[in-house]
């Protein structure tokens, strides 16, 4: 069976955590929490550490369809952010059909 991290970093060329720790130094919140430290990935949670928090776990797909995530993940990598061109968008859906394929051939479900 395939996780959405292996898909990630089948997609991209590198890990989930890396893209999480890119977007963190970008500005990026997840559900708008000062969540500032990535603890830990695993292949159903992220785990975050923050200002008064020792620990918090979110769902990977939380942060994986989490347009602010793609938006800080492509301020890191310099992908065009202009309104019109959306690149962030681009990947984000490169990223999903990756999904969908791999669920076409059994490899998840």
């Amino acid at each position: 069976m395939t996780s959405l991290p292996q898909i990630f970093a089948e997609t991209f060329g590198f890990t989930i955590e890396e893209a999480i720790k890119k977007s963190l130094e970008k500005g990026w919140r997840i559900r708008g929490d000062e969540l500032l430290k990535l603890h830990t990935v695993g292949d159903k949670n992220v785990y975050f550490k923050g200002r008064g928090v020792d620990k918090k776990a979110f769902h990977i797909a939380e942060v994986l369809f989490d347009p602010s995530f793609w938006i800080h993940f492509g301020k890191a990598e310099g992908w065009g952010l202009d309104e019109p061109n959306k690149m962030w968008l681009h990947y984000q859906h490169r990223f999903i059909d990756a999904i969908a394929e791999d669920y076409q051939k059994g490899k998840i479900t």
